[in-house]
């Protein structure tokens, strides 16, 4: 039987956010949920984010990394992280009340949940999941991957699946995590009920730097799970569609970073054959992502290519 109160390690990665990291740190210690530590991973931050956490927050552990290290950061922290579940947060997103509750009930209720994908939601839309003028709340439902500044992960699931693919550095590493802990036999499940509110901070975030790293690591994600037969085709869609979408809204700055974050793919340490093909059910569930944002001739036909804004996202809303 699992233990009633589960220990929760709060793993939150940060970079030159000192004010966003601290209006999250705040959140999370009003968590009335008890069974739990916070770390935080500093990636080589500048801006006096690790001073200002030994002071303010003295119950919090800090590790402090010499340079930015991507996503590595918090594989750093669920190394140190002593929990059963992991609380995944960036350090300008942050937990509504009960969250934390939530969560522990769908990993209890559910062994086969090996990732907890939080709703993700913007300030203005911060309210409490209990508020009686809500519309009807959405549904627990398998989805293919996760948003991953308000994200559970069961350490059982890591064991087996393995930690955050650290080349990946930025960007795309959700999908890749979801794939191998589906293919171990979890689910990677969105619980609604699970709020996390993301201010989306400007800071640090260009558009260049996503369409690089989206391409990249999305075709790295192709040719290193599917098959070749599967995967050149795929990779020759998404490319195709990439491209042309952003030439169509006639954004040539974002149709570089496409066309840099494809180059980036074939001169990188990926290639066809480093891959660890994965099984037809864990590749149809990747599929799922892959063609709603990506989808194929027949239903771009159909008029089914969509703007970004109209795309399931999989939590965020």
């Amino acid at each position: 039987m699992p233990s009633a109160d589960p220990l929760i390690s709060v793993v939150i990665l940060s970079w030159n956010r000192k004010a966003d990291l601290s209006t999250t740190l705040q959140a999370v210690a009003r968590q009335s949920y008890r069974g739990g530590e916070t770390i935080v991973v500093d990636n080589g931050s500048t801006d006096g984010s690790p001073e200002m956490v030994r002071t303010l927050f003295p119950e919090v552990r800090l590790i402090t990394l010499p340079q930015n290290a991507g996503i590595e950061g918090l594989n750093v922290g669920l190394r140190a992280a002593r929990g059963e579940i992991a609380v995944l947060l960036d350090d300008d997103s942050y937990p509504v009340a009960g969250t934390f509750e939530r969560l522990v009930m769908a990993f209890q209720h559910d062994s086969r949940i090996g990732i907890a994908a939080g709703r993700i939601v913007g300030p203005l839309d911060a309210v409490e999941p209990e508020r009686s003028d809500r519309q009807q709340p959405e549904a627990e439902r398998d989805v293919p991957t996760f948003v991953g500044c308000g994200v559970g992960l069961r350490r059982a699931a890591l064991e087996r699946a393995g930690l955050f693919d650290s080349t990946f550095f930025l960007y795309g590493n959700e999908l890749d995590l979801a794939a191998r802990v589906m293919d171990a036999g979890f689910a990677v499940r969105y619980i609604p009920g699970a709020v996390f509110v993301h201010a989306v901070s400007s800071a640090n975030r260009t558009s260049f730097r996503r369409e690089y790293y989206c391409m990249r690591n999305l075709l790295w994600v192709i040719w290193k799970y599917f098959p070749l037969r599967e995967a050149v085709p795929l990779s020759l869609r998404v490319t195709a569609l990439g491209v042309g979408y952003r030439l169509s809204r006639r954004d040539l700055r974002r149709v570089w970073g496409v066309l840099r974050g494809v180059g980036g793919a074939l001169a990188g340490r990926r290639s066809p054959l480093d891959r660890r093909v994965v099984s037809r059910e864990t590749r149809q569930r990747l599929l799922t992502y892959i063609d709603e944002w990506y989808p194929p001739p027949w239903a771009w036909l159909r008029g089914r290519l969509r703007g970004s804004a109209q795309r399931a996202n999989y939590g965020q809303h």
